[in-house]
């Protein structure tokens, strides 16, 4: 091939090239947002706040789109807010995903209660709420900064990486028992409170609102195989299922003796 031929061919190439990148970008670029609250509940936000919020621009690629960045900026700015996505619905559009927060958790330090969602974020901290007594407290293993602030995530990692496991696991095992779809409601209903005890946070312990109480060695090990053990072991009591059995007292155990081996049971 000659010179002049390679130039031509190479320039042709290149101006294709350039064209597909340009229909490429005119093409696959965000033109809409939609927010998309997922459970029904109200939103004390306008769908436009939220998207000016997030601060995803029109007519960027939808592929170059932060959207890390910009459910930081949503849940920074609305602590009561919880994106669960931002999904890539076309290849204009885009959908933000939102639900409220919901009170999980309480833990009472620095002389104030400190109300917490699933994932350990503040949601509120108050001198005193009688609403407490429906949420699950924890009562040992968190540990609270005094300056902290609502919006903020507890940053203590053995608790928090635990209470995200617990939660998947628990709603697998509220649902078993109560035969249904669980809620975060059930789930509240059936724990009362849950804390960390022993050295190196070796045992988790849940009270059930009942009164047996269930106890699970290396909680940060298997975490979700060791609750529906224990769990299946409470259905069983739920249901009159052991003898001599009861729902109301007892200690439900995953736990480990001085080898290593395990101990699983119920001990009325």
């Amino acid at each position: 091939m000659s010179k002049k031929k390679f130039i031509i061919l190479t320039t042709v190439l290149l101006s294709v090239l350039a064209l597909i990148i340009l229909l490429f970008g005119a093409v696959f670029c965000l033109r809409k947002q939609n927010v998309v609250i997922v459970d029904g509940a109200s939103i004390p936000y306008s769908s436009q706040e939220i998207i000016d919020t997030a601060k995803l621009k029109n007519g960027k690629s939808i592929f170059a789109l932060d959207k890390q960045s910009a459910i930081d900026r949503i849940e920074t700015t609305y602590p009561e807010i919880k994106v669960v996505q931002i999904k890539t619905t076309s290849v204009i559009a885009i959908e933000i995903r939102i639900r409220l927060r919901i009170a999980m958790y309480y833990s009472i330090q620095n002389d104030n209660y400190y109300i917490l969602d699933e994932e350990l974020k503040i949601l509120e901290v108050t001198k005193e709420d009688s609403s407490i007594q429906k949420l699950i407290k924890i009562n040992n293993g968190l540990e609270i900064n005094s300056t902290a602030k609502v919006g903020e995530f507890i940053g203590t990692t053995d608790f928090s990486s635990l209470t995200d496991n617990l939660f998947t696991a628990m709603f697998t095992q509220v649902d078993t028992i109560e035969g249904e779809n669980a809620d975060r409601d059930d789930i509240k209903e059936i724990i009362d409170s849950i804390e960390l005890t022993d050295v190196g946070y070796d045992v988790l312990t849940i009270n059930t609102r009942a009164g047996v109480v269930i106890k699970i060695g290396k909680p940060n090990e298997n975490i979700n195989y060791k609750i529906n053990v224990c769990f299946v072991i409470y259905n069983k009591l739920a249901l009159g299922e052991i003898a001599n059995g009861d729902n109301t007292h007892g200690t439900i155990k995953y736990l480990f003796d001085s080898e290593g081996l395990e101990i699983i049971g119920y001990q009325a």
